[in-house]
């Protein structure tokens, strides 16, 4: 995935990529959604640790630095260039290229964040909510980079209280 975001950077390169502080907010309140909505007993099949332990220190190291990048970086440009650069405006025209970014409608914000929520299995609602959050973000300066940052500060949370807590079931 990262290797063709590479390859294919100069078509998204003209998106609105600055700060938001909307944006961090929504990421942080995401996050907080995404742990509260986490199913009670989630914890208790948590096997990543008992899996990295099993690999020389510095593959497990590799390996997590890697996760991390993915999780962070690529995972939220790859999927807000998906939902919410394409199939949002999809939605409203098959022409969806000459649909402006941030153009709303009721119709393309819930199918667009069900179907986010839908990619997220056992955690729909949270993603459902997740893909509204990260929608919002977009809608409100029309900049995809803004949900993109949104959908990275959420995953990066989510990254670091699963190192933290240990609490690896909540990075899936």
């Amino acid at each position: 995935a990262g290797a063709v975001l590479w390859l294919c950077r100069k078509h998204y390169r003209s998106l609105k990529f600055t700060w938001s502080s909307t944006a961090v907010v929504l990421g942080i309140v995401t996050f907080v959604v995404w742990l509260a909505l986490i199913p009670s007993g989630a914890h208790r099949h948590d096997g990543w640790p008992a899996a990295l332990e099993s690999v020389p220190m510095q593959w497990a190291a590799v390996w997590l630095f890697f996760r991390v990048v993915g999780y962070v970086l690529i995972t939220p440009l790859a999927e807000e260039l998906a939902f919410r650069g394409f199939l949002t405006r999809r939605l409203l025209n098959a022409d969806f290229q000459n649909v402006p970014a941030g153009m709303f409608s009721w119709l393309s914000f819930l199918i667009s964040s069900v179907l986010f929520g839908a990619f997220h299995g056992g955690m729909w609602l949270a993603g459902t909510l997740a893909g509204m959050s990260f929608a919002i973000a977009l809608y409100y300066r029309r900049a995809l980079g803004d949900a993109v940052q949104a959908h990275a500060i959420t995953n990066g949370l989510i990254a670091v209280y699963a190192f933290a807590t240990g609490q690896w079931s909540v990075w899936s």
